[in-house]
């Protein structure tokens, strides 16, 4: 008997509810529960996070849902399950404009959480979403340097062997872009440069426990 994994949300054929998936076996084979189980956290807010691609938002996350015990959702899972295939493979086998039609429906359906710690992966589309996130929890940012998001990003596309190699151009626009898109309109910043992702996943607790108890 294959074993059973459960991949966090999947969504009703309207689209309108979230609700949980159960794999059986490979990625290709996973079907839906027939019971739809709305995703509701225990925590009071939702809470978003924010920041550019490849700066540790899903290790960050890990932490927070294994060593601090939070609810969370990982939107590169989320877009595996919308796709089949990771955000990276995505990005590598069809480029990066079929990943942003991707990413797009997941920001989209993501405003449907309520309760849980976020990770939210874009770039430029996440500007069209922003104000909803707000209106409907905390969005916090995930600020580095853009050196530290070059040094990333480049080490990103060698591990990946991605197709498109965007040269140092590609990567300052993307970066200023996204400043662009986010800065002036969150809620928290923590700036990441030099910190590991333990003290980064302490900062964001202490955050949500003063939140929590309606001190911010």
């Amino acid at each position: 008997m294959a074993r059973c994994v459960l991949l966090r949300i999947r969504w009703t054929e309207d689209e309108k509810m979230p609700c949980e998936v159960r794999r059986f076996g490979d990625m290709s084979s996973f079907r839906l529960e027939r019971e739809v189980i709305p995703i509701s956290g225990r925590l009071k807010n939702t809470y978003y996070i924010v920041g550019l691609p490849g700066i540790g938002k899903s290790g960050i996350l890990k932490i927070l849902s294994e060593d601090f015990g939070y609810p969370t959702v990982d939107f590169d899972e989320l877009v595996e399950i919308e796709s089949g295939k990771k955000p990276w493979q995505i990005i590598r086998d069809n480029g990066l404009n079929y990943y942003k039609v991707v990413e797009r429906k997941v920001l989209k359906r993501i405003s449907n959480i309520r309760g849980y710690i976020v990770t939210v992966g874009s770039v430029e589309n996440v500007g069209d979403f922003i104000e909803e996130y707000k209106k409907k929890g905390r969005v916090l940012y995930l600020k580095t340097s853009y050196r530290g998001f070059l040094e990333r990003w480049l080490r990103r596309v060698q591990r990946f062997k991605m197709k498109e190699k965007p040269n140092r151009k590609d990567v300052k626009r993307m970066y200023n872009t996204f400043q662009d898109v986010i800065n002036g309109k969150t809620d928290f910043v923590i700036f990441i440069d030099n910190k590991s992702q333990f003290e980064i996943a302490r900062i964001i607790d202490d955050y949500v426990k003063s939140t929590e108890k309606g001190k911010r």
